[in-house]
C-alpha cells in the first residue's frame, strides 16, 4: 500500500528548554509523537478507502511486473556481441519460424532476452512487444493462463474485442494463432518468451503444442524464446531442424570474465587486491558463466585487502557457491531461523509475503526458541525487523514477484531454488529429511486454514504449558464485500491451502475445503477455476476417495458454465440426482449463505450419473455417432464415413 507523498498541514512545535522543568519537555515530545502517529494512521486509513474503490487491471499489472523483471535482469550486461546481433537479424528479416535460445543454466540467457527485449525496441519502434519471463508471476505459470494474458494483450493493443477471448485450453490455443494474425507491416508483433522449461505441465504446457511449431507463422510476427537443453528443446528441434532456428548461449571467454569482475565491483565501489582478483579469475575458469561470477563477487565484498584468500574459498560451481551464501546466512543469523524461513519460502507454490513468512515463522517455536534463548519476550512473536535484515544480505537472490495480487519472496534463479530444496527440505540438518518437509507443508497449511488465529501452545521456560496470541489473521474466503458489490476473496488461501494439503495428503482437511460449495464458487470467481479442477483431478487421483471423486465430476460437467457465472454452482447442485453427494451439499447448505433464489425441479432425475459413455481415441471432432444392434465394433465400423 502505497502512501501518499506530501502530508497535508504540517504542524510547527517549539519547546523552550529549562533544565529545571525537564518533565515539561518530556510533555512536548509525547505530544509531537502522538501527532505523528495519529498522521500516519489517518494517511495509512486514506490509502486503504482509495484502494477499495480502485480496481486492478490484471493485465497491466502482468506486462509491469514482467518489464520491471526485465531492466533488473539487464542491469550490468556485457559481452554477447554475436549472440545479440544474431537476434536482432532475424527480428529485421522475412523469417516465418521461432528463434529459440538454449543453454546451459546460469549461463545468462535470461539477460540476454531482457538486454534484447529493449534492443528490439529500439530498432523497431514500432513493433508491439510481447514480453514473457516464465515462472516469475502465477500468471506465466502455466500453458493456459500465460496464453491468455498474452491474447488480453495482445488484443488491447490492436484494438480488439477482449470479451472474445476464450478460457479453455484448446480454444485458446486457436486463438492465440487468430491474435497472431492481428499483426501489420505498420506494427509488427514480436514476441520474447523466457524459460519454457519453466512451464508447469498443466494442460500439457510442456509438449509445446500451443507454439503450433509445424505451422509458419504469420506475415510481421516475430517469437523468441528460450530454454534449457531439456525435453522442450527437444521437442523444438523434432519440428525445427534447420541450424538458423537456434542461438547456442555458450559459456563467457576468458577476455570477458575480467571485465565483468571490474564493472560488478565498481557498482558496489568496491575493490579487490591483485592476488584476490586471481583468485577469482582462476575459478572462473573453471565455470565460466554469468551467475557464478555475480556469487564470487557478491562473495568477495565479504573481503578485506589484508585477508589471504585461497582457491579453497571459492567453490567450483555455482551450487557451492549458493551453500558458502547461505553457510555464511546461518553463521551470521543463526541456523535455525535461516533454515525454516528459507524452507517455507522454497515450500511454498507461488513464494510468501513479508507478512505471511512472518506470521508463519510467529507460529514456529523452534525458531522463537533459538531467538529467545536468554530471555522472554513481552509478546511471544519474531522481532519484526529480525528477518529484515536476513533478507537484506541475500540481496538480489531473493526477488519480490506479483501473487494473487501481493508482493511474494522467491528465489532470483532456478539454481537457488534447487539448491535451497535439496539442502533445507531434502537434506535437512538434525531431522529426517521427509519429517522436516512435511513440518513445513504443515506450518504453511496451518497458517492458511487460520489454526492459530486464536492463539498457539508452546511449552515455557519454566516448563508449563501456555497459550499465547501470535498475532495471526483469520483466513475466510471473503476477506470484504457482498456478491452485490466487488468482493475482496482471499486468493492466497484458495493457492496456497489446496496445494499443501494435496501434499500432505490430508484428505480430510481437503475434503472440508474443496466439498464447501462457497469455495467452489470463489475459486471460479477468482478465475481461477481451471486451477480448481486440475487439483480436483489431482486429489482424486492420489487418494481414490469416491466423495472427492464426485465432485471433480460435477466441477468438469459444468466447467464451462461455471467459469462464466460462478454463482451457478448452487443450481448445478440442487439439480443433480437426490442420492449424489453433491445434492447433498446443496440440501445442508445454510440458507444464508446461498447467493440467489434457485428453481427445485417437481420431477427429479433419479440417475446417479447422467453421462452414460464418453469417446475416445478421436483426433478430432465427433460429429455423428451410430451404434450396432449387439456392441460389436466389426458390425459398424463400415458405416463410418
Amino acid at each position: 500500500m502505497k502512501l501518499s507523498n506530501t502530508v497535508a498541514d504540517v504542524p510547527t512545535f517549539e519547546i523552550n528548554y529549562v533544565a529545571a522543568k525537564v518533565g515539561a519537555v518530556s510533555e512536548c515530545i509525547r505530544i509531537v509523537c502522538d501527532h505523528v502517529c495519529a498522521t500516519l494512521a489517518d494517511n495509512i486509513m486514506d490509502s486503504y478507502q482509495r484502494r477499495l474503490h480502485v480496481q486492478t487491471d490484471r493485465v497491466f499489472l502482468e506486462v509491469l511486473q514482467h518489464r520491471t523483471h526485465s531492466l533488473e535482469k539487464s542491469a550490468l550486461f556485457v559481452g554477447r556481441e554475436h549472440e545479440i546481433r544474431q537476434i536482432l537479424d532475424y527480428v529485421g528479416s522475412h523469417a516465418r519460424y521461432p528463434l529459440v535460445i538454449h543453454g546451459p543454466s546460469g549461463c545468462g540467457k535470461t539477460a540476454l532476452m531482457a538486454l534484447v527485449s529493449t534492443k528490439i525496441k529500439e530498432q523497431l519502434k514500432d513493433a508491439i512487444l510481447v514480453l514473457r519471463f516464465l515462472g516469475t508471476t502465477s500468471q506465466s505459470s502455466s500453458a493456459r493462463l500465460l496464453l491468455y494474458n498474452i491474447c488480453c494483450q495482445i488484443s488491447r493493443v490492436y484494438e480488439q474485442s477482449i470479451e472474445k477471448i476464450p478460457t479453455s485450453y484448446k480454444d485458446l490455443v486457436q486463438y492465440f494463432r487468430t491474435c497472431l494474425s492481428f499483426a501489420t507491416s505498420n506494427r509488427p508483433l514480436v514476441l520474447v518468451i523466457d524459460s519454457l522449461d519453466q512451464l508447469s505441465n498443466e494442460d500439457f504446457g510442456l509438449n509445446l503444442s500451443w507454439m503450433s511449431l509445424s505451422e509458419q507463422l504469420p506475415e510481421h510476427v516475430k517469437l523468441v524464446v528460450s530454454t534449457l537443453p531439456v525435453r522442450t528443446l527437444d521437442i523444438i528441434r523434432s519440428h525445427l531442424t534447420s541450424a538458423e532456428c537456434y542461438v547456442d548461449v555458450k559459456p563467457l571467454t576468458l577476455h570477458e570474465g575480467p571485465e565483468i569482475v571490474k564493472l560488478m565491483l565498481g557498482a558496489k565501489h568496491r575493490k579487490v587486491t591483485e592476488t584476490q582478483s586471481t583468485v577469482i579469475l582462476n575459478a572462473f575458469k573453471k565455470c565460466p558463466f554469468p551467475l557464478f561470477l555475480r556469487l564470487v563477487v557478491d562473495l568477495a565484498q565479504t573481503w578485506r585487502s589484508y585477508d589471504i584468500i585461497s582457491a579453497n574459498d571459492i567453490a567450483d560451481d555455482m551450487t557451492g557457491l549458493i551453500d558458502k551464501l547461505f553457510n555464511r546466512l546461518e553463521y551470521k543469523y543463526g541456523a535455525t531461523l535461516v533454515q525454516h524461513a528459507l524452507a517455507y519460502i522454497t515450500a511454498s507454490k507461488n513464494g510468501l509475503s513479508l507478512a505471511e513468512l512472518e506470521d508463519i515463522l510467529s507460529c514456529d517455536d523452534a525458531v522463537l526458541d533459538s531467538i529467545f534463548k536468554f530471555w522472554v519476550p513481552p509478546f511471544r512473536r519474531i522481532p519484526p525487523l529480525l528477518w529484515t535484515r536476513v533478507r537484506n544480505d541475500l540481496g538480489l537472490y531473493l526477488v519480490e514477484r506479483g501473487s494473487n495480487g501481493i508482493s511474494a519472496y522467491w528465489w532470483y534463479h532456478r539454481q537457488f531454488w534447487e539448491t535451497a530444496e535439496k539442502r533445507y527440505l531434502l537434506k535437512s540438518k538434525g531431522e529426517n529429511s521427509e519429517a522436516f518437509k512435511r513440518k513445513a507443508h504443515v506450518a504453511i497449511a496451518d497458517y492458511f486454514e487460520g489454526k492459530w488465529s486464536d492463539g498457539k501452545p508452546y511449552v515455557g521456560k519454566d516448563k508449563f504449558e501456555k497459550i499465547e496470541d501470535r498475532t495471526i489473521p483469520k483466513q475466510p474466503l471473503v476477506i470484504s464485500g457482498t456478491r452485490d458489490t466487488k468482493r475482496q476473496l482471499n486468493e492466497r488461501k484458495l493457492t496456497e491451502l489446496p496445494y499443501h494439503l494435496i501434499i500432505l495428503k490430508d484428505w480430510d482437511k481437503f475434503k472440508k475445503l474443496c466439498m464447501d460449495l462457497s469455495y467452489i464458487e470463489a475459486k471460479f470467481e477468482a478465475d481461477d477455476g481451471y486451477n480448481c479442477l486440475s487439483e480436483l483431478i489431482e486429489a482424486t487421483k492420489q487418494s481414490r476417495d469416491e466423495e472427492i471423486k464426485q465432485v471433480t465430476r460435477f466441477v468438469g460437467s459444468f466447467l464451462g458454465f461455471l467459469v462464466r457465472e460462478p454463482r451457478g454452482v448452487y443450481q448445478m447442485a440442487l439439480q443433480q440426482p437426490p442420492t449424489s453427494y453433491i445434492r447433498k451439499l446443496i440440501d445442508d447448505l445454510d440458507e444464508d449463505k446461498c447467493p440467489t433464489v434457485l428453481l427445485s425441479n417437481l420431477t427429479e432425475d433419479k440417475y446417479e450419473e447422467p453421462c452414460e459413455m464418453s469417446l475416445h481415441g478421436h483426433t478430432g471432432s465427433v460429429r455423428c455417432c451410430d451404434f450396432s444392434t449387439n456392441g460389436n465394433f466389426s458390425d459398424f465400423q463400415y458405416m463410418l464415413f
